[in-house]
């Protein structure tokens, strides 16, 4: 993103009254931080001109929560490497660890939204075949009000090993409702009658990660009557 900043020459006053130094207009390219608008761009070192080597830099972006952001590629133009492996760009959704995209080459990339209110682009390079980068805006849009979540390869059966979370969210002082409409789950019968999940699982958790108290952890095939809702 970017912003500005005007500085004066009263607080405090030059002494011996020197005429100030620098300009009293700047503009800022922001690299770092948290950008907390509702538009802006952002871009690669030193563009138009080609990135230098060795680039580790991060673009955390951030609306209101409840919304959500849109980014758009105007130019890119990266390293070329069939895997992305050199020089490339990496799109991390709200909680910080989905990646909704790994990019490098020269083609445009398509539009990327996140799920909620940030969205951090990192942006990476090696030491060989530096280009020009890239340039893309950014933008806050409505959040969502309602969705569809469901399992890998649902209607069809989930593979082995699957790990998916999926973060929800909301407006601040808003709930979210869920309600589950198919559940079939692996499970077992214990000695007692009770159904228990050793094994596979469906976990419910009342904040952004894994570390909020879990509101319900089920399997099987009887899917709950009622909604779950979130405390806030």
């Amino acid at each position: 993103c970017s912003s500005s900043r005007t500085r004066s020459c009263n607080n405090p006053r030059p002494l011996n009254s020197k005429n100030c130094e620098g300009e009293e207009n700047d503009d800022i390219t922001c690299t770092g931080g948290e950008c907390s608008l509702t538009s802006g761009t952002i871009m690669s070192t030193n563009f138009p001109s080609n990135y230098p080597d060795y680039v580790y830099e991060t673009y955390p972006l951030k609306v209101d929560q409840g919304s959500r952001i849109k980014l758009q590629f105007t130019f890119f133009h990266l390293e070329n490497e069939g895997n992305c492996r050199y020089d490339y760009i990496q799109v991390l959704d709200t909680d910080g660890t989905t990646e909704l995209a790994k990019l490098c080459g020269s083609s445009l990339p398509s539009d990327i939204t996140s799920s909620g209110y940030k969205l951090t682009i990192v942006f990476k390079t090696d030491k060989d075949e530096n280009e020009k980068g890239f340039f893309a805006m950014w933008n806050k849009m409505a959040g969502v009000s309602f969705g569809e979540i469901a399992s890998p390869n649902f209607p069809s059966n989930y593979p082995p090993f699957a790990n998916k979370a999926k973060t929800l969210y909301a407006p601040k002082g808003k709930k979210i409702s869920l309600l589950v409409t198919d559940m079939h789950i692996e499970y077992e019968i214990s000695d007692t009658g009770e159904i228990t999940c050793p094994y596979d699982k469906l976990m419910i958790f009342d904040g952004p990660s894994q570390l909020e108290a879990k509101i319900l952890e089920f399997c099987g095939e009887t899917k709950p009557t009622e909604p779950i809702s979130s405390t806030g």
